[in-house]
């Protein structure tokens, strides 16, 4: 299978501090990314990432590799993903390991199921894509006639829109990126953007697509996972 897992965690957070390694349901919030990678058994080996000696000994303590700690130039806010993948792999180049399949399991997506991970990468793996991403689908309030971006036409397009609401086919569904619930890809048709090729999409449902930017999501989050535990 030769797939390999990379975990992507930095110490640093800009909305909320530490949240990689922040106590979600008396767990580091990593914790619950490198159980489900584990647990999975779709591996060759899982990566941790990082540039914080914190998250790279919880994942040593977690019989995970976390070979090195990633350069300043790579740990910044705007560092590409493709650079991350890119390093992780040089890395085990030099050691003589290579890998048909990637995959990127963000630790700011903690509502991940084992038996839902290995659907995803069987779907891609069956139907030889590329590259894939999850999606999920966007509520039909969310439909682009109901976006918008100038303020001073905001109310008459929302009353035009809502009076026309009838109109809409809502059979007609739109999808956006999760946030990360998961990302596959070819080593050998890696792209800048991580997508590329013949791409595939997965949808996965509003709950398991909860995704950790500040406090509120991590409130909503805990108390989902919670309560699915």
């Amino acid at each position: 299978m030769s797939c390999l897992c990379i975990i992507p965690a930095k110490k640093n957070s800009k909305r909320l501090k530490n949240k990689n390694f922040k106590l979600f349901n008396n767990k580091p919030l990593i914790y619950w990314t490198i159980k489900v990678a584990k647990e999975s058994g779709l591996f060759q080996d899982i990566i941790v990432s990082t540039d914080s000696k914190i998250i790279k000994t919880h994942a040593i303590k977690m019989e995970v590799k976390a070979p090195f700690l990633r350069p300043k130039i790579i740990s910044k806010k705007n560092t590409p993903m493709s650079a991350v993948i890119e390093h992780a792999l040089n890395h085990q180049r030099k050691i003589d390991k290579t890998y048909k399949y990637v995959c990127i399991l963000q630790p700011t997506s903690p509502i991940r199921t084992t038996s839902k991970l290995k659907k995803v990468f069987n779907f891609f793996k069956n139907n030889n894509f590329d590259s894939l991403t999850t999606v999920k689908r966007l509520k039909h309030t969310s439909f682009p006639s109901f976006v918008f971006k100038d303020k001073n036409k905001i109310s008459k397009k929302i009353i035009k829109n809502i009076q026309n609401k009838n109109q809409f086919e809502y059979k007609n569904s739109y999808y956006c990126l999760d946030g990360g619930y998961a990302f596959f890809t070819k080593t050998n048709q890696l792209y800048k953007d991580i997508l590329g090729g013949k791409i595939g999409f997965f949808e996965i449902s509003e709950i398991e697509s909860q995704d950790i930017d500040n406090l509120d999501d991590f409130k909503i989050a805990e108390a989902i996972h919670k309560n699915i535990k």
